[in-house]
């Protein structure tokens, strides 16, 4: 599960809003927005461990979940770079097809073969 998936769950079952987990954990609000948001760099390992006990949740879960995001989203930006690419080379008539595509429900859409 990503970090931010998580943290919005916990916030949620503790009932709490970001700037009440701010004053609760002492990390910032712009903190806690960062990783809810997915942006977050590099956050200490105290930032972990103060949300870890303001939420009841092992600070390693949290470790975990944020390491687990970052690694899956160097694949996300090479399929991004792909797909520009793609896009970049197809006519007008291709982009215009390819949209239409993707305006079909999913059970509609072609198979690629």
């Amino acid at each position: 599960m990503k970090l931010s998936a998580r943290l919005s769950e916990l916030m949620k079952q503790k009932g709490l809003t970001q700037e009440e987990l701010s004053r609760r954990s002492g990390v910032s609000q712009a903190t806690i927005s960062t990783l809810i948001r997915g942006v977050a760099l590099n956050p200490s390992v105290s930032v972990f461990e103060k949300l870890g006990e303001a939420l009841d949740c092992p600070p390693d879960e949290l470790h975990k979940a944020f390491v687990d995001d970052r690694y899956q989203r160097p694949q996300e930006r090479v399929v991004d770079r792909q797909l520009l690419a793609a896009l970049r080379q197809a006519t007008v008539a291709q982009k215009e097809a390819a949209l239409k595509e993707l305006e079909k429900p999913d059970g509609d859409r072609k198979s690629e073969k």
